[in-house]
């Protein structure tokens, strides 16, 4: 093989998020901490690979097994490879066929892959794509992810204004808050009572994360009076201001506070980020669009990203 290819270790902790800090399609959750909070319920199985002979990290891959599979970290929104922004297109063919030939030794089967949205990356930084196009893998699923270009945003509906302003005329405001479990209590409730599911966080992990990326996670509620009615979550990343969770409660709904909540957002970070991420609106491998969430986004003036999953056959 051209390259070395270590499984991840703790050891290797500090050299793994010097690196990510310095990809050009990086991420803060793809720091130890993050991926580490819920460790006890993936086989972490993470790879780095380095030159030869002197060991320099080329690229690392965020990942998780499962039997004979390695999947991009399935605790993870995206994922794939992250490299600097030296990295060229031959380089990352090579790279490629070693994990491959690295994963057959192992007796892996298959490799999934969340390839990291293009507006995460720094730059034209999309040589991961080229090389798994060139090792036939498998275009499986596409989600769609709506978001706004605060470069050139798409108009806001005359719908999505009159509910804002229905908020605001209900005397709501906004305020950053850090009572991660009064939120998740609405966020937990919301569920509940809608497709009888839990939340994916609980109070305490988000605690646990805020407190360790307190630059990059942001709570922040719609209150009437001192009643909080309906919160977000923000997850900030570089120029990406992405929102994470977003609900309300029985009365927040009727005062229009959700509404009323992202375009108080999508106003916050306007200057500081280029994109606002509302979310996916898609199930079942990408096969089913929501039309009424994905048309409640647009209406926000958001326009949508493509999240493309891979399957390459080892």
């Amino acid at each position: 093989m051209n390259y070395h290819i270590d499984i991840y270790s703790e050891k290797t902790k500090r050299e793994w998020d010097e690196f990510v800090g310095l990809a050009v399609n990086s991420h803060f959750l793809f720091y130890r901490d993050y991926m580490e909070y819920h460790a006890d319920r993936f086989h972490d199985y993470s790879l780095v690979i380095r030159k030869k002979p002197n060991g320099q990290i080329l690229a690392v891959l965020p990942a998780c097994s499962d039997g004979d599979v390695l999947f991009s970290h399935l605790g993870l929104t995206f994922g794939g490879f992250l490299y600097k922004s030296d990295m060229s297109t031959i380089t990352m063919l090579e790279i490629l066929d070693d994990v491959r030939e690295f994963l057959k030794e192992h007796d892996f089967k298959e490799l999934y892959i969340k390839a990291i949205p293009h507006i995460y990356r720094q730059g034209l930084a999309e040589e991961d794509l080229y090389a798994l196009f060139r090792n036939n893998a498998e275009l499986y699923r596409v989600d769609v992810c709506s978001a706004l270009d605060y470069r050139a945003p798409a108009a806001k509906s005359r719908i999505f204004k009159r509910n804002a302003k229905k908020g605001l005329e209900s005397g709501l405001s906004l305020r950053e808050m850090t009572d991660y479990r009064a939120f998740m209590d609405i966020v937990a409730e919301c569920l509940r009572n809608k497709y009888d599911t839990k939340p994916t966080h609980t109070a305490e992990e988000l605690e646990y994360l805020s407190s360790k990326f307190p630059k990059n996670i942001e709570l922040l509620g719609a209150f009437l009076g001192d009643e909080l009615v309906a919160g977000a979550i923000i997850y900030k990343h570089n120029w990406v201001a992405t929102l994470q969770y977003a609900f309300a409660s029985e009365k927040g709904k009727e005062l229009g506070s959700l509404q009323y909540l992202v375009d108080e957002l999508i106003s916050r970070y306007d200057g500081d980020f280029k994109y606002f991420v509302y979310g996916i609106s898609t199930e079942d491998n990408g096969r089913y669009l929501n039309e009424n969430l994905i048309r409640t986004k647009e209406y926000s003036g958001c326009r949508a990203v493509a999240y493309q999953f891979f399957k390459l056959v080892i």
